[in-house]
């Protein structure tokens, strides 16, 4: 099971208002960050493919 299947079969599992609020952002993360992978991957190797990666991980980190 794949990041996004595996967190939309989760934001399914919440409550209305959590699934609403919460389990949409955590949906639209799981799609976003396998497209940066693939976009940074697309735009070659090196210095563009790891500021992609790196800019996933900043998005995938919750808010401090």
């Amino acid at each position: 099971m794949t990041l996004a299947e595996t967190v939309y079969a989760l934001a399914r599992q919440m409550e209305p208002h959590d699934r609403f609020v919460l389990g949409s952002q955590l949906q639209r993360t799981a799609v976003s960050i396998p497209s940066n992978i693939a976009e940074g991957w697309g735009r070659g190797a090196g210095r563009m493919l790891r500021g992609m990666l790196a800019s996933t991980l900043r998005r995938a980190k919750p808010d401090s």
